[in-house]
This record gives C-alpha cells, sequence and structure tokens, in this order.
C-alpha cells in the first residue's frame, strides 16, 4: 500500500514523518519492522529538512516483505558518505543507522532540481 505526505519544513517535520511511518506500517508489519522504517524514516526526512531546503515529500510502499522508503527534497547535492562520528557529537550517524537496517538504498537525481533519497527495510507480516 502506497502512502504520501509533503511536509513542510520545521520543527514538527520529523515528529509528522515518524506518525506517518507508524500508520503506515499499523497491521500490516510486525512491530519491529515498524520500528526500523520509523528510525529511517525519521533520519532521512531530517536530512532532507536539514540539507535539502523547502518541504520534503515522503513516500512509503508498504507490502508483506518489504517497506519502500523515499524521501524527496529540492537539493540536488547528496554524499552518502557513511561516517563514523566523533564521540559526543550529535549528528553524523544518521545514514550509517539507515544502511544498517536497510537491505538497499540510494539516490534517484531528478531531471530538475531535487532527488529522492530511498531505501528498503526487510519486513515480515504481521501475523506471521
Amino acid at each position: 500500500m502506497l502512502h504520501s505526505a509533503v511536509l513542510e519544513a520545521g520543527e514538527t517535520a520529523a515528529r509528522s514523518a515518524r506518525s506517518q511511518a507508524r500508520s503506515a506500517c499499523a497491521g500490516i508489519t510486525t512491530q519491529d519492522v515498524a520500528d526500523d522504517v520509523t528510525l529511517v524514516v525519521s533520519e532521512l526526512v531530517t536530512n532532507a529538512i536539514r540539507h535539502g531546503g523547502g518541504h520534503v515529500r515522503l513516500d512509503l510502499q508498504v507490502d508483506l516483505d518489504e517497506v519502500l522508503v523515499a524521501v524527496w527534497d529540492a537539493g540536488d547535492d547528496f554524499d552518502w558518505g557513511v561516517r563514523s562520528a566523533q564521540a559526543g557529537a550529535l549528528t553524523g550517524r544518521g545514514l550509517g543507522i539507515v544502511a544498517a537496517l536497510a537491505s538497499s538504498y540510494g539516490v534517484r537525481h531528478s531531471s530538475g532540481p531535487g532527488k529522492s533519497v530511498w531505501c528498503v527495510v526487510p519486513g515480515v507480516a504481521e501475523s506471521e
């Protein structure tokens, strides 16, 4: 099932995105999968707001065996460099978290301005 939301840049964007992720996964995935999806959504939306500027679009394709997460923003630059964060640093761990939880991930550049950063979180149906 496809779920989409446009989120305005601001303090509530990541919170709204987490809520969208939990709602999209409810009744379809296990709680563990929903937690993983919620975490990667939060990280990708936060990066899109911080580095892409403007509003972002969150797309979630929830199926029994996987969840496709895609976050579009208006920025063109992206560095998937998964780095080690400095001890005590408040940033620098997000893409490492996404890489650890996703079975695949990448960036699609638009023909115009913008890009979509996506990942696939392996799923397990709630009834399994």
